[in-house]
């Protein structure tokens, strides 16, 4: 039986590379969300403060060098290919963390709490979702961070 971590809030403390993505359909399949190699970066510091940014992999450029500029038809698939969100986090049961959402690229997650079940095994932290609305369907997201730092 694999020992769990008794101080998460300690252990959770740093850098996390995005390793995969992934949520299971209404059959109990698992589905890759957004790409087989998704990018991102979460972080916690000894703050109080975490932040995750992920991204899918060759996201197309706009065609002005203008961030204010963008076109309909490429702003639409540039939102929908990233997520970001900061905010505090605490430990709410040995295993779920809790992030206060205070900025947020989904702007329905700002000033709301998003929970997660954490897992950390050696240098891999799960992290999974409660059901969520996504896709026009209640889905449970897991994802899977390698420590960097």
């Amino acid at each position: 039986m694999e020992e769990i971590k008794t101080d998460l809030l300690t252990e959770i403390r740093g850098t996390w590379k995005l390793a995969s993505w992934i949520y299971k359909d209404a059959k109990g399949n698992e589905v890759v969300y957004y790409h087989e190699n998704p990018c991102g970066i979460l972080i916690y510091d000894n703050a109080g403060y975490m932040h995750v940014q992920i991204h899918k992999p060759n996201r197309v450029i706009f065609s002005k060098n203008d961030h204010f500029d963008g076109l309909v038809d490429e702003i639409i698939p540039a939102y929908q290919s990233y997520l970001a969100y900061y905010g505090k986090y605490s430990l709410e049961e040995p295993n779920t963390m809790v992030h206060e959402v205070e900025g947020s690229l989904f702007p329905n997650w700002q000033d709301n709490v998003q929970r997660r079940f954490a897992e950390i095994n050696n240098d891999k932290l799960t992290l999974t979702t409660p059901p969520m609305l996504a896709k026009g369907d209640p889905l449970e997201f897991t994802l899977e961070w390698i420590r960097i730092t």
